[in-house]
């Protein structure tokens, strides 16, 4: 058989649905799953915020922080892995909390549309 013959034409005979019930259902369906996915990382990452948010806050609350407000030239190992962590504690709940700003209106797109 050659190629020509596997390749099937199109049916020119059902046309397009032109009921604006169709068409709108049929593109609700279409957009369901990524508006999902969508939805489901917005929630993760509202978690990971608040997760993040806490474990600083603790920190805080210890006064591990106040460690850190000494002259780093006498840091010990520890004070120097203690302050990275929490700076990418920091970064990572900075960048869940910009996950998810678009989604909430607070930040404009390109054209300037919400």
């Amino acid at each position: 058989m050659s190629m020509d013959a596997q390749r099937r034409e199109p049916d020119s005979a059902e046309p397009c649905p032109s009921d604006p019930a169709t068409v709108i259902g049929f593109a609700g369906e279409v957009h369901a799953d990524p508006r999902e996915c969508i939805a489901l990382a917005d929630q993760k990452a509202t978690f990971w915020f608040a997760i993040f948010a806490g474990i600083l806050g603790y920190l805080h609350s210890t006064g591990a922080t106040s460690r850190w407000l000494v002259n780093p030239a006498t840091w010990r190992v520890p004070d120097v892995l203690g302050c990275l962590a929490a700076l990418l504690l920091l970064a990572g709940a900075i960048a869940a909390l910009w996950a998810v700003a678009p989604r909430s209106g607070a930040v404009r797109g390109i054209s300037g549309a919400r």
